[in-house]
């Protein structure tokens, strides 16, 4: 888990986000991307160590999304929109980390892929989605 972590702050770094990373807050204070200063701050004490690596891929979305031409419109539409944009696209870095670690197409299970990095149950389907179209 710690090369995946590793390996999506160097992505984030290499779009040029500031990335903190902060051991002493509270298990339940969640993190947070600022669009206007470029910089994510990570809560590696969170409750779920699991759910760390989609937190990252969440927050990092959140920034991108923000340089794209089409956050501003999203934003507009509103923030629920723009919260789940940031976790189909955290589904969408994560799969390839997952996809690494099966041996077998067959032994390919979305509900394996949740419970791996945590991810929220409420995007089963869009798990499911996503993973499917991958292989």
């Amino acid at each position: 888990m710690r090369t995946i972590i590793n390996d999506l702050l160097d992505y984030g770094k290499k779009h040029n986000f500031e990335i903190k990373l902060i051991n002493t807050l509270d298990s339940d204070t969640p993190s947070i991307a600022s669009t206007f200063h470029q910089a994510i701050v990570i809560n590696m004490n969170w409750h779920n160590q699991r759910q760390i690596p989609f937190i990252i891929c969440h927050e990092i979305s959140h920034l991108l999304m923000c340089n794209n031409h089409d956050a501003q419109n999203m934003r507009l539409r509103g923030r629920f929109n723009f919260e789940y944009q940031a976790n189909c696209n955290s589904i969408k870095m994560l799969i390839p980390y997952y996809l690494e670690l099966i041996d077998e197409k067959e032994n390919i299970n979305y509900l394996n892929f949740m419970n791996y990095f945590a991810i929220p149950s409420n995007l089963q389907n869009e798990c499911h989605k996503y993973l499917k179209s991958f292989i």
